[in-house]
């Protein structure tokens, strides 16, 4: 998975960035707000397909800034608060709507009929990716991210806004299909995974009432 070998990697990067960070008086939940911001920032970009410039600053901004602000909580000793979490899942929320509005527009005003339908069919698929996760979490079983993980889809979606930004239309949409088939596939291994590990589970200790 991209996203545990990215991250034990630059392990030591992120480590030293943070601590900098941390040294300049920068709360980790400003970095967390910030790609949010900046994705919905990014909407106006583009509605004007500017596509490379969107896929340059969601590589250079939002990606770094999303995995800094975890590792300044850690150099600060903090532990991870439910109020942290919260925060930090409603942050990708917004950023994750912030760039598929812009990119659904997009195609739709610049693209074809396919690759809008494909869009907005990975958005689903996205969504539900995100929110099997955390019904899974709800219940305290095991979760198996999968191989695609949110780092990957992101990455996925970068690529394809680069490609039909220079040139390659089709880029979008086949990146889209792939996002589409990345997101079945982590509901159903999820789905299973959490299906094997409640099947023993009493309903009472996952929060429902037994019949």
């Amino acid at each position: 998975m991209i996203t545990t070998s990215l991250r034990r990697f630059l392990r030591p990067v992120l480590l030293a960035v943070g601590r900098s960070l941390v040294r300049a008086r920068v709360r980790p939940w400003q970095l967390t707000i910030a790609p949010p911001a900046v994705s919905c920032g990014l909407i106006a970009p583009l509605l004007a397909g500017r596509l490379v410039l969107v896929g340059v600053a969601v590589a250079v901004v939002v990606l770094p800034l999303d995995a800094i602000d975890g590792t300044m909580a850690r150099s600060e000793g903090a532990a991870t608060t439910r109020r942290g979490h919260y925060v930090d899942v409603m942050a990708d929320r917004v950023r994750d709507v912030g760039l598929w509005c812009g990119t659904i527009v997009y195609a739709i005003r610049w693209g074809t009929t396919l690759t809008a339908g494909v869009c907005v069919v990975a958005v689903a698929a996205w969504t539900l990716s995100s929110q099997s996760t955390l019904l899974v979490e709800a219940t305290n079983a095991h979760i198996s991210l999968g191989p695609v993980q949110r780092t990957e889809r992101l990455l996925l979606l970068l690529t394809g806004l680069v490609l039909a930004g220079s040139g390659v239309p089709l880029g979008l949409t086949v990146c889209a299909g792939l996002l589409v088939m990345a997101g079945a596939g982590s509901v159903a291994l999820r789905a299973v995974r959490a299906y094997r590990d409640l099947s023993a589970v009493p309903a009472s200790t996952t929060g429902q009432q037994a019949p």
